[in-house]
């Protein structure tokens, strides 16, 4: 019934997936936005975040404010039928999967988290810029995709 992904603990976005009635709601996922979150990380990597947030609404229309603290709680059939369209692996896989999701017309539903971040952040001009160059390849795949099974 259900399948998560995750650096740590899901417990709670799987009782908020499973709290859900709405069967269009697929996945739950730990988001260090929602209002309840209580993360502790460099100012750098917050500023990154909010960044990368704003280029993944902008560039693929979903309703979804964090698509990399690490943790997902997905519904097995949608979670299948997705994967047979993903192609991304390392940071780009989750973005890429909830992208097809999306498309799919399913939803997410965001849970909170608590994060304490006691590392420096690994953001550099090069992760930057491969960044960017990735996002936008994959834009471009996707939107080439989705034009050719007729979603939205």
């Amino acid at each position: 019934y259900e399948i998560s992904t995750r650096d740590w603990s899901s417990d709670v976005c799987s009782s908020d997936l499973t709290r859900s009635n709405d069967p269009s709601v697929v996945c739950a996922y730990g988001s260090k936005f929602h209002p309840k979150s209580q993360v502790q990380y460099p100012t750098t990597r917050r500023i990154g975040s909010y960044i990368f947030k704003l280029l993944i609404r902008g560039l693929f229309k979903i309703q979804c404010n964090d698509t990399q603290t690490g943790v997902k709680v997905f519904r097995t059939v949608p979670l299948i039928e997705a994967l047979a369209y993903t192609q991304e692996e390392r940071f780009l896989f989750d973005v890429e999967l909830l992208v097809v999701l999306w498309k799919l017309n399913f939803r997410f539903v965001e849970a909170p988290v608590e994060l304490d971040f006691q590392y420096s952040s690994t953001i550099n001009p090069n992760a930057i810029a491969k960044m960017f160059t990735d996002l936008f390849g994959l834009y471009l795949r996707l939107k080439s995709s989705f034009r050719l099974i007729g979603t939205k």
